[in-house]
C-alpha cells in the first residue's frame, strides 16, 4: 500500500474544501437520514453500522462487537483515526475515500449512502461531535466499577470499566484479539486455558498494563495506569 502518498492526496483535497459554519441542531434533524444504520448517545448499539458515539478521535474499525468489511478493517490495521476531516470526506462517497486511503481500487465500503451536501456534512459532524464517549455511559460507568470478577464458562472476559475507551489485547493460547473498548464494553475470547490481557490509553502506545487472567472468569479495568499500575476488580478481593 501506498497508504502515505494516498493520506496526503486527501489532506491536499481536505485542505481545499471550504470553511463552512457548523450547526449541531440541524445536524440533529439531517442525522435521521443515519438513523436507520447507526445510533448515538446514551443507550446506543450497533445496528447495520456501528456507533457512532466518541467516532472524532476512534481508531478506523475499533468498535467492539460491530464486523467491519475488509477494507474498512485495513484502514485500522494501517491507523488511520477519524477526525472531522477524514469523516467529512468518507460520507460523501465511502468507497472512493477508502479506495484513495488505501491506494486499492478494489476496496469497498459497506456503507453504501452519500450525503453529498458539504454544508449537510459539516453539519452532522457538529452533531456527532456534541456526543463524548463518557456521556454515554455517565450512569453506568460508576456501577461498572464496582463490579467484582464472575464466572464466565468456557470464556475469559474483560470489561472496560474506565471512563476513557482504550486498546485491550486479549492472548489466549489460540488467538490473539485486539479491540478498541468504549467504557462499558466488553470482550470474551473461547478458552479453557485463561490468558493475558494487555491494555493500552493509545494504539500506538508502547507502555500500558497486563494483567494475567485464569480461565472461567471475567475481570474488568477499574483505572487505567500505565506501567502495569492498572485498577483491576479483582484486585478488591
Amino acid at each position: 500500500m501506498k497508504l502515505s502518498a494516498s493520506l496526503a492526496a486527501i489532506a491536499f483535497v481536505i485542505a481545499a474544501t471550504p470553511t463552512l459554519a457548523q450547526d449541531a441542531k440541524a445536524g440533529e434533524a439531517i442525522f435521521k437520514k443515519c438513523a436507520a444504520c447507526h445510533q448515538v448517545g446514551a443507550g446506543a448499539e450497533n445496528k447495520i453500522g456501528p456507533v457512532l458515539t466518541g467516532i472524532i478521535g476512534r481508531p478506523a474499525a475499533s468498535y467492539a462487537g460491530f464486523k467491519y468489511s475488509k477494507s474498512m478493517a485495513a484502514a485500522g490495521a494501517a491507523g488511520h483515526v477519524w477526525d472531522a476531516d477524514s469523516i467529512f470526506e468518507y460520507v460523501s462517497n465511502p468507497t472512493k475515500y477508502l479506495r484513495a486511503l488505501l491506494d486499492d481500487p478494489r476496496a469497498k465500503a459497506k456503507m453504501r449512502f452519500k450525503l453529498k451536501s458539504q454544508q449537510d456534512r459539516r453539519d452532522v459532524i457538529a452533531y456527532l461531535a456534541s456526543f463524548k464517549v463518557a456521556d454515554a455511559v455517565m450512569q453506568g460507568s460508576e456501577e461498572i466499577t464496582t463490579l467484582a470478577p464472575s464466572d464466565t464458562p468456557g470464556k475469559m472476559c474483560v470489561t472496560n470499566g474506565a471512563h476513557q475507551q482504550h486498546l485491550f489485547i486479549v492472548e489466549t493460547a489460540d488467538v490473539r484479539t485486539v479491540e478498541m473498548l468504549a467504557p462499558g464494553g466488553m470482550f470474551c475470547a473461547d478458552t479453557d486455558q485463561g490468558g493475558k490481557i494487555s491494555v493500552f490509553e493509545q494504539p500506538d502506545d508502547l507502555e500500558g498494563c497486563t494483567r494475567l487472567m485464569a480461565p472461567d472468569k471475567s475481570n474488568t479495568l477499574v483505572r487505567y495506569m500505565e506501567f502495569d499500575r492498572c485498577e483491576w476488580s479483582s484486585h478488591s478481593q
